[in-house]
């Protein structure tokens, strides 16, 4: 399994995180009536993998002047301005990692034993990623929660997925043993 970075037309603004909550959240649709009614069951291990070549830019609240929700210019409070440096008007609030960091583990009922959380983007700091920017607050989400983290540059995605996959069904047969 390959992927090719950068063939389509790429979004400055990947929202990952949010995405991933809006498709999981119980009390909204598509949950709650649409395709993914009953995805989500309380006995069941949940996976989640995140793939991306860039930063997650999701944002809390739009932006103030256009009530856009754009994230090219995202404020991280004590940590900076992530983002493309527009629009110049008014500046979006990224959501803190730790609200889906939050969010993941309540539709677990918290426990982190029924999560398995994965992210295939860049670490950081390989010059042989140069097509990708470094994944931070994917990486940040990893760490809470004990999520795995593979490269977005490796030249072949088998062996990343493998590993994930091994993970995921260990914990699902940890949780439900034959008996």
């Amino acid at each position: 399994m390959s992927i090719l970075l950068g063939e389509a037309d790429p979004s400055a603004e990947e929202q990952g995180l949010e995405a991933a909550r809006l498709a999981l959240d119980p009390t909204a649709e598509p949950t709650t009536s649409g395709r993914n009614a009953g995805f989500l069951r309380n006995d069941a291990v949940l996976a989640v993998i995140f793939v991306s070549d860039e930063n997650d830019f999701s944002v809390l609240q739009p932006n103030s002047t256009s009530g856009v929700q754009h994230a090219w210019w995202c404020d991280r409070g004590d940590k900076g301005f992530i983002g493309w440096g527009y629009p110049t008007d008014a500046t979006a609030v990224c959501a803190p990692v730790s609200t889906y960091t939050d969010f993941f583990l309540n539709l677990k009922g918290g426990d982190a034993a029924m999560l398995q959380l994965s992210a295939i983007v860049d670490p950081g700091g390989g010059a042989d990623c140069s097509s990708a920017s470094t994944g931070s607050r994917y990486l940040e989400l990893m760490t809470a929660t004990a999520g795995i983290t593979e490269r977005v540059c490796e030249a072949e995605m088998g062996p990343a997925m493998t590993r994930m996959s091994e993970v995921i069904a260990n914990k699902a047969l940890t949780r439900f043993k034959a008996t």
